[in-house]
């Protein structure tokens, strides 16, 4: 769990203008913040792709699991042993784009 003083509540508003520049990767953001304040008590917990399945009320297609790991790729998750964490750098994004 990554520990940091910006919580998931102190997101306001939705994520733009991000560096992936696609709405989709945006909305997977977006997700994660959701899951993260509602499912994960308002903190940067590690979650698995089950959990992400679990909390997300949408159809979740197989490409989520790919922006997933293009985040991990980009250095905004860590992927290790089929477990997703945030970085500084995802919370940073985060307090950039979405206050």
């Amino acid at each position: 769990m990554l520990t940091t003083d910006f919580k998931p509540s102190d997101v306001k508003k939705s994520m733009y203008g991000s560096p992936w520049k696609k709405s989709e990767y945006e909305t997977i953001a977006m997700n994660l913040v959701t899951m993260s304040r509602h499912g994960h008590n308002d903190q940067w917990q590690d979650f698995s792709w089950e959990d992400y399945k679990r909390f997300c009320n949408h159809r979740v297609i197989e490409q989520e699991l790919e922006i997933l790991k293009i985040f991990a790729s980009g250095g905004y998750l860590l992927l290790s042993k089929g477990m997703f964490a945030f970085t500084h750098k995802m919370v940073d994004l985060y307090k950039r784009l979405c206050v």
